[in-house]
């Protein structure tokens, strides 16, 4: 729909209750405390306005609903900031280079009531069902809508085969948790070079391909509890050595002459030798805890389940 001219008492209101305001919300949507980076604001009040129900708040008094739009956005940002860290807002930079907040309707008729998109030129947008113009501000970027968005955008270059949601669980899940688990793996094994691989990229990669493929079996939360379950892996695995005894010199030995890469990681493939959910198997010298696209995730106590008769 093509921009219009506002009637005079209007463009007054969008003056004095938005345009003149876009200096203060853009130094908001850039500081520290929000995205952390210089951010413009562009919104063309006259290509919005077509959108707007007869007497509807966005009709009567579009200058404070189009300042809304962008105040509760930089509110969202802002809490979306304290939950996730400043590494989140890193990565939503390096996704949305065009460092611009738009705004426009759902064309697509994606959402509801409003939402968020990256645009192809690398802007975040906010957007609006058809005559919707004004209802529900605040959830536009609602924490979910906004990671799906980040998610949905075409990979920057450099970014790797990993998901947005996917780096999100990692960084909240994995990073502060996996240590202890490590620590403990060594105590039991009194072997302070074993190290631990989630081998992230493959193991994302066969599942979201498993995925895209229709595998209904592949769970479809496994990007957000990525992180996660690969902690229960490795710590499963911590209580499977406990389990077997291998705080028993002859079993460390053991383990010490075959693992000779001092190395557990995590795989998945197409099909397992031995178990039904998932099985260990020990190959040039890696100790591998395996298991299926459908399977993965489930039983994660049991991976090395028989360790001891492989040695």
């Amino acid at each position: 729909m093509a921009a219009v001219k506002l009637p005079l008492a209007l463009k007054k209101n969008v003056r004095d209750n938005f345009t003149n305001k876009i200096e203060e919300l853009e130094e908001r949507l850039s500081a520290d405390d929000c995205i952390g980076a210089p951010w413009k604001v562009a919104i063309e009040p006259t290509e919005i306005y077509p959108h707007a129900k007869e007497g509807s708040y966005g009709h009567t008094n579009l200058g404070l609903c189009l300042y809304s739009y962008v105040d509760d956005a930089i509110s969202r940002l802002k809490s979306y900031r304290e939950s996730s860290g400043a590494e989140a807002m890193e990565q939503l930079n390096e996704i949305c280079s065009g460092h611009t907040l738009t705004m426009a309707l759902d064309e697509s008729k994606k959402f509801n009531y409003c939402g968020v998109v990256v645009e192809d030129d690398r802007n975040l947008k906010i957007v609006f069902s058809p005559g919707c113009l004004g209802v529900n501000i605040y959830d536009c970027l609602e924490t979910s809508k906004l990671k799906d968005a980040l998610n949905s955008a075409p990979p920057t270059e450099g970014a790797g085969v990993l998901s947005f949601i996917a780096k999100g669980s990692i960084r909240e899940k994995w990073d502060p948790n996996i240590e202890p688990v490590v620590e403990k793996i060594r105590k039991i094994l009194d072997w302070p070079e074993m190290e631990v691989d989630p081998n992230w990229e493959e193991v994302f990669t066969a599942l979201k391909t498993a995925k895209d493929d229709g595998d209904k079996g592949v769970r479809d939360d496994f990007e957000e509890v990525l992180g996660y379950m690969h902690v229960q892996y490795f710590d499963g695995f911590a209580g499977q050595l406990e389990e077997q005894g291998f705080e028993d010199p002859d079993y460390r030995e053991g383990i010490q002459a075959e693992v000779t890469a001092a190395k557990v990681v995590i795989r998945v493939i197409d099909k397992l030798k031995e178990r039904t959910y998932n099985e260990c198997e020990i190959e040039d010298g890696v100790l591998y805890l395996q298991t299926t696209p459908k399977n993965w995730g489930a039983n994660t106590y049991d991976c090395a389940k028989g360790l001891e008769h492989k040695l």
